[in-house]
């Protein structure tokens, strides 16, 4: 299973865990493009930003809330990611951003 790991604050942890949020957005930078995309012969201009033009496929996310050792985490499936422009009210910008589409809950380790 290929799994995407990324760290949350908690107003959009508790969101993304319950259901609320079925999107997390990432800023398209040199860093999200590597491990968001396939960087091969074709190149896409986004608003003047370049990345592959192939999403990495993964089966799933996992979110921790914070960076100790002993955090709440969990999984939902993912459903793909594109670029676009989210919604404000989960913490969106108002430029492209990459979009990671999420799925059911698969697991939680809330009590951790």
């Amino acid at each position: 299973m290929k799994i995407l790991h990324y760290t949350l604050k908690k107003k959009w942890f508790d969101m993304e865990m319950s259901g609320e949020k079925s999107e997390e957005y990432r800023e398209i930078t040199p860093y999200w493009q590597r491990r968001l995309t396939h960087f091969g012969e074709y190149i896409t201009e986004v608003n003047g930003i370049y990345m592959g033009t192939e999403p990495r496929v993964f089966d799933a996310v996992k979110a921790r809330n914070g960076y100790r050792k002993n955090v709440p985490t969990f999984m939902r499936e993912c459903l793909g990611i594109n670029v676009g422009i989210g919604n404000p009210e989960w913490g969106a910008p108002d430029y492209p951003v990459f979009i990671i589409k999420l799925g059911k809950l698969v697991n939680n380790n809330k009590n951790k």
